[in-house]
């Protein structure tokens, strides 16, 4: 098959050719004016470097397109590269349009079962009882029987690695009584976290037409399971367990490969495509990737390989290019800013750093915040907005 070059050299070695056989169809013809002679000869040279000049510039805008669209649905595309020590935006494309997070979700979930955990209303070692509600949820799941018993900590484990959709919703029935409860207060806590674009209709991801999101509030998600659990976080490596004497591998592929790679969330449905959000750490420089509308799981974790490459190297001082990778409309900065920066280009939230600071009721039960953690969102707030 021809690639963009070479259907160029092939169109234009034929017009060429037609060109050269009129001219000297021209020149055989002695009855033909001197002067018309050269008046074609120009008119012919003129449409010969305008066709040529278009099928460049078609072809150039064509392999652009093919490029990112045999990976991604144009219609479900959306990726974003962050700085997590920083909160500034490196990279971005449709990050602000809505779209399906698909089981991405499950990082809310899991952010409300690490809040949960710390503020001693979970234990890792408590057993929950298995309803016939979250026994039904379909696949990808830990085929739990209603009425059995887990323990929460098989539940988180599940959750990260195999995605499980019953073990989300038992999860989310021990927090709040019921499933639809529990997603009133995961939409509440997103809006608390800067989420603004986020609306979340079930603990697991599972379709729902009213269940969107942005690349950049799933980027605000995965900032903040870091930043405020970072005694859990790590559960987000987990590439593996056991449960019941057997052995369960998880399908996010970059967290067994990708150097660096610290946490991650993967997720698919028909209408998101597949999504997923990585936290990767090089050299002291920590960046979280969402990519989200892959044709399938390979062309999206080369995608998201690509371009935290490309962002590592240019914190480093190294080149932005993004090799063979076409990125549509995306904003790379030089350097992180550490100044007064416009709010809608920040991951880290003015309101997230606000809530953490002014609702410690409800984020430890009851009790202040330790003084350490109040001083640093201080300090990271005078960084990023100069307060």
């Amino acid at each position: 098959m021809y690639n963009g070059l070479n259907r160029l050299s092939l169109a234009g070695t034929c017009v060429f050719r037609i060109f050269v056989c009129y001219c000297l169809n021209n020149l055989k013809n002695y009855k033909v004016n001197f002067i018309m002679r050269i008046q074609k000869l120009l008119f012919s040279t003129v449409t010969l470097i305008t066709f040529l000049g278009l099928t460049f510039i078609s072809e150039s805008s064509f392999s652009k397109q093919s490029n990112i669209y045999n990976s991604f649905y144009p219609d479900k595309y959306a990726a974003l590269v962050v700085d997590a020590n920083t909160g500034d935006i490196l990279q971005q494309t449709n990050a602000n349009v809505k779209r399906y997070p698909a089981s991405l979700t499950k990082m809310m979930t899991l952010y409300l079962t690490f809040e949960a955990l710390r503020d001693k209303r979970l234990n890792m070692e408590e057993t929950v009882t298995v309803s016939r509600h979250a026994a039904s949820q379909p696949r990808m799941n830990l085929a739990l029987r209603a009425g059995e018993k887990i323990k929460v900590v098989d539940l988180i484990r599940s959750v990260v690695v195999l995605s499980a959709n019953d073990s989300a919703v038992v999860l989310a029935e021990k927090i709040s009584g019921s499933e639809n409860t529990f997603a009133a207060m995961m939409t509440k806590t997103a809006r608390y976290l800067g989420m603004n674009n986020t609306n979340f209709s079930n603990a697991s991801g599972l379709p729902n037409s009213k269940q969107v999101t942005t690349a950049k509030d799933m980027a605000r998600l995965m900032v903040a399971l870091k930043r405020d659990f970072p005694g859990y976080y790590n559960m987000l490596s987990l590439k593996s367990f056991s449960y019941k004497r057997q052995d369960f591998g998880g399908h996010n592929q970059l967290m067994k490969t990708y150097a660096g790679a610290k946490a991650g969330k993967t997720g698919y449905i028909m209408a998101s495509g597949f999504n997923l959000a990585l936290n990767a750490e090089r050299n002291g420089k920590s960046l979280v990737g969402v990519v989200m509308g892959g044709r399938t799981a390979k062309t999206r974790d080369d995608y998201m390989k690509n371009i935290l490459d490309s962002n590592f190297a240019l914190l480093n001082g190294g080149s932005s290019a993004i090799n063979n990778v076409a990125v549509n409309n995306a904003k790379v900065i030089n350097k992180p800013v550490v100044t007064q920066v416009a709010q809608q280009n920040k991951i880290i939230t003015k309101q997230a750093i606000n809530f953490a600071l002014n609702n410690s009721s409800r984020n430890y039960n009851n009790k202040p915040a330790p003084a350490s953690l109040v001083q640093g969102y201080q300090s990271q707030a005078f960084q990023i907005y100069g307060k």
